[in-house]
């Protein structure tokens, strides 16, 4: 558990409505609106994953659901934001509430110089997270990480020597590689919740994509469409772009056969967190520049070796989800296309 220890001020508003934050300064203005306190004092370090922060002023208390941020850096200001920013001072995102939506009985307590405010930061149950950390040493970031995950998994021999033996199953999930990633073993668990850690923000998408094809980094130099038009099909294709060339991009993915994709934005530390989906349900940025992952073009049903295995795995009541995920890691294969192709021969046969 982390604690931090501050006190009121006459010029605390608490009426921001994206964050609020604990100041170790001992002065402040009005314009200040997030500030719910001064003179912060840290006890602890900073948490990965989902966190709970109580908000405690006399007799007042409130509760705030937020993920924590790894990066923070005790000592400076804690700012608690609504959004999923993450900056050194930051130490938790998407919070679900704000300075503004503090009770107003609290906030009034907060505006005396001799009120004490507790916030204590707690680790709270994760829906099951994989946290993909690609590094070749120890680091205050990786002892967080490990601090929070409900289970590990070493990758290869290096990263054994740095976490020992993969332990526990389920919930938050650490995978801990010096080589590639994200690693056979765990590609099947890919999904919504995915956070790539010490990859550049290209290799943070392909690594947020289940599909096993090789990566190929596109030309910076050519159109984003034209670049991928050129691309090989069976790989899984990096570019870099602006956000006006998206339609542009995903017209010429669908062209191509390519059905899923994933983003990865900029700057670096909003890069940990890739996203994963179908085109035309996957929302892209509309601003900026970000990284796209698109997938290889799958091949287009299952060869005659193929379609007897996965028939005669379902005649004999291997679940449908079990033999798509296996098939998912076979070259050519996203989970959507081999999920598909799956139920269609269960259908066929039911």
């Amino acid at each position: 558990m982390t604690t931090i220890r501050a006190h009121g001020h006459p010029e605390i508003r608490a009426t921001h409505n994206k964050t609020w934050e604990l100041t170790p300064d001992t002065e402040l203005t009005a314009r200040a609106t997030c500030v719910l306190g001064v003179r912060a004092v840290t006890e602890g370090g900073p948490l990965a994953g989902p966190v709970r922060l109580r908000i405690s002023v006399g007799e007042q208390h409130v509760l705030v659901r937020a993920v924590g941020n790894p990066n923070w850096v005790p000592g400076g200001p804690a700012v608690i934001r609504r959004s999923s920013v993450r900056l050194a001072n930051t130490l938790a995102t998407d919070a679900d509430l704000s300075a503004a939506d503090l009770p107003r009985e609290l906030a009034a307590l907060l505006t005396d110089p001799a009120a004490e405010i507790t916030v204590e930061v707690s680790a709270a149950a994760d829906p099951g997270t994989l946290v993909l950390f690609h590094t070749n040493a120890s680091s205050p970031r990786l002892r967080a990480e490990l601090a929070a995950a409900d289970s590990v998994v070493a990758e290869d021999a290096g990263a054994r020597v740095l976490v020992g033996r993969s332990t526990g199953e389920g919930g938050r999930t650490l995978v801990v590689a010096t080589d590639d990633l994200p690693g056979r073993t765990v590609r099947h668990l890919l999904g919504d919740r995915t956070e790539v850690i010490g990859l550049p923000p290209g290799l943070a998408a392909a690594a947020a994509s289940p599909s096993p094809a090789g990566i190929f980094l596109a030309e910076p130099a050519r159109k984003p469409a034209d670049a991928l038009r050129a691309a090989p099909l069976d790989a899984k294709v990096v570019l870099r772009l602006a956000a006006e060339h998206a339609d542009k991009v995903l017209a010429a993915a669908r062209d191509r056969g390519t059905r899923t994709l994933a983003v990865a934005t900029e700057p670096y530390a909003e890069s940990e967190r890739p996203r994963w989906g179908e085109i035309g349900a996957l929302v892209l940025p509309d601003r900026g520049e970000f990284w796209l992952c698109l997938d290889p073009v799958a091949a287009q049903g299952l060869d005659p070796l193929l379609h007897k295995l996965v028939t005669g795995l379902l005649a004999q009541g291997v679940p449908a989800r079990s033999v798509a995920q296996s098939l998912a890691e076979l070259p050519g294969f996203t989970r959507r296309t081999a999920y598909d192709a799956v139920q269609q021969l269960k259908d066929i046969g039911s």
